[in-house]
């Protein structure tokens, strides 16, 4: 098997794949911290997603192992859900947990973001049914094993995809939301910190920081 092309993917510890690979129906290999289950096409990779017990990205013929997330992450996740829910009510805007998948053909990427925004009905890719890709928001919240893949690896690919118009960064360790925009085309990112309101233009939503952080688990 070749080897895979360079850039950031998601690690972790070999004590983190030991423990995913105790109890996942799933096999992977770990090399160099990167946990992979053993298919290399689309279809295989969502015929496995289908029963395994285990969250998997699909990543240029890779199917990555993706770790379970923190309280602090879930809470967070849990808050921006709400928050966007309330402002989008009846406005034909729908807001999705991580069970939602996202499909960028034209960057091989198949992701489970932390929260999507898709303004419309969701739409299927041939490839993958159960992905949709015409996502209009995509909020990841940053960790320790994944802030790279998030930042650089995910988001180069995320912009390819032509309705995706803002891609939001939550910290953990810190009260901060970074949001980049097409309209600024794709440049540096507009940050938020405590006191602050996130604008998300293209839905005409805002997060608010401080509420957002309220009660946080681990800063």
């Amino acid at each position: 098997m070749d080897s895979p092309p360079s850039y950031d993917l998601p690690t972790y510890t070999i004590e983190e794949y030991n423990a995913l690979e105790a109890f996942s129906n799933v096999k992977h290999d770990y090399v160099d911290g990167v946990i992979r289950a053993r298919c290399e096409t689309i279809e295989q990779y969502v015929a496995m997603e289908e029963f395994s017990n285990v969250k998997h990205e699909f990543l240029e013929g890779q199917a990555l192992a993706m770790g379970g997330g923190t309280y602090e992450h879930s809470r967070l996740a849990a808050g921006l859900i709400i928050q966007l829910g309330i402002q989008l009510q009846g406005r034909g805007c729908y807001v999705f947990t991580s069970d939602a998948r996202v499909h960028v053909p034209a960057g091989e990427l198949i992701a489970y973001p932390d929260v999507t925004v898709c303004c419309g009905k969701p739409r299927d890719g041939s490839e993958d049914p159960l992905a949709m890709v015409n996502p209009t928001v995509i909020i990841e919240i940053l960790s320790r094993s994944t802030e790279k893949y998030d930042r650089r690896t995910k988001f180069e690919r995320y912009k390819l995809i032509e309705s995706c118009q803002e891609y939001v960064l939550v910290s953990q360790g810190q009260q901060q939301i970074e949001v980049l925009r097409r309209s600024d085309g794709w440049g540096d990112a507009e940050v938020f910190r405590a006191g602050g309101r996130a604008k998300l233009s293209s839905i005409n939503c805002e997060i608010d920081v401080d509420a957002l952080y309220q009660n946080a688990l681990s800063i």
